[in-house]
């Protein structure tokens, strides 16, 4: 795409989401070029967005995508029983593996209805099935972080993979860890693992190796990404190095029956994290429900939370760790966005948008998402 302008009556501008009124933005080539603020700018645009709120698109920090080839079958199981070797997920895509292509196609085009631009994905079975997703994902400009995991050749698996996604210290000997840490140093590859999601398997890690997952996450694998942490204490939040990205996946942590992450601890220890909507044949893609989620819990606590911080970890946060063009919206930058309609009913009366966008905001409230500078089909 060419030069284009575009102009909405509200926007999220800058690295601190800044609400501006009257925004004019021009981009060239997928890139914003301009920005200004001026209600006699609206004529000289190309787009305009009336009664609306652009803000950068999101990004769902932590997905299993082909698992989609089973939605809702799990429902009252166990962690181990869905989502172990033996579990319902691998027969499943065993039995429907002919469906995945597919099945990962639906759930791209439904990350970009819900306003994702951008996720990550701990993609198992191997170099054959990443590569197969990667294969989708190119039909899309939708970004995807594909976190590969593989029983041994894993040097073969970093050639296209991002990054190595590994299910739980737990499963790996010390060397094991520690040769997988050398690998994704080698490869200059990102590491991400679950940590602390199960406590029965924190209970057996400390008999099996005097550790904890956590520990032997941060010790020996050298994970960058820690996902869940929903049974550390307070005390082990305090060992994470400030440079680690934690994502949290309540909602599926809840289907599970397995606590709620420690939010107000990685808040107060100033830590910069993300959301994920994990498993997707357990849950649904909808990332903002899931910052919503996490908001009620920490409201069940006693405890608050500043809107903006939310809307920065699914933005903000993740895009900084990351390394992204996207993120916030700024000269430089990529114009990946999305516009909610502001006369859509779940957003009439509003009388604070930041707010709405976590309480309120909906698909169907999506006007337009534009992913470096080009609108997408919402479907």
């Amino acid at each position: 795409m060419e030069k284009k302008t575009f102009f909405c009556s509200y926007a999220l501008i800058g690295k601190d989401l800044n609400l501006k009124d009257n925004v004019f933005f021009e981009v060239n080539k997928g890139i914003i070029t301009k920005i200004e603020s001026g209600h006699d700018l609206k004529k000289s645009a190309d787009v305009i967005f009336e009664n609306a709120l652009l803000l950068p698109d999101y990004v769902n920090s932590h997905i299993h995508i082909t698992d989609s080839v089973a939605k809702d079958c799990a429902y009252g199981q166990s962690l181990a029983e869905t989502v172990g070797p033996k579990g319902i997920k691998f027969k499943e895509i065993r039995k429907n593996n002919s469906f995945i292509e597919t099945c990962v196609e639906y759930t791209f085009q439904n990350l970009i209805l819900h306003g994702v631009g951008t996720f990550i994905n701990f993609q198992e079975g191997g170099h054959p099935l990443l590569q197969r997703v990667i294969s989708v994902n190119k039909k899309f400009l939708l970004k995807g972080i594909h976190l590969g995991r593989e029983k041994n050749n894993w040097d073969t698996l970093l050639t296209i993979a991002d990054g190595l996604g590994i299910s739980t210290p737990f499963g790996y000997t010390d060397d094991e860890l520690a040769r997988l840490a050398s690998v994704a140093k080698k490869n200059k590859k990102i590491i991400g693992t679950h940590v602390a999601e199960d406590p029965d398997i924190v209970k057996k890690s400390i008999e099996t190796f005097k550790k904890t997952d956590l520990e032997r996450a941060l010790d020996l694998l050298k994970a960058d990404i820690l996902v869940h942490l929903t049974n550390v204490t307070s005390e082990e939040i305090t060992l994470i190095p400030k440079d680690k990205f934690l994502v949290l996946c309540p909602r599926s942590n809840a289907f599970f029956g397995l606590g709620f992450p420690p939010l107000a601890d990685i808040i107060e220890h100033n830590f910069k994290f993300g959301f994920g909507t994990d498993n997707i044949m357990t849950t649904n893609v909808d990332i903002i429900e899931e910052a919503r989620y996490a908001l009620y819990q920490l409201r069940v606590q006693k405890k608050l939370i500043d809107i903006k911080t939310l809307i920065k970890a699914l933005t903000v946060y993740p895009a900084e760790f990351l390394k992204l063009n996207s993120g916030w919206l700024d000269t430089g930058r990529d114009a990946s966005f999305i516009v909610y309609d502001l006369r859509h009913p779940n957003f009439q009366c509003s009388k604070n948008l930041l707010t709405s966008v976590i309480f309120r905001g909906k698909p169907q409230s999506i006007n337009s998402h534009y992913i470096q500078g080009t609108k997408q089909k919402i479907q």
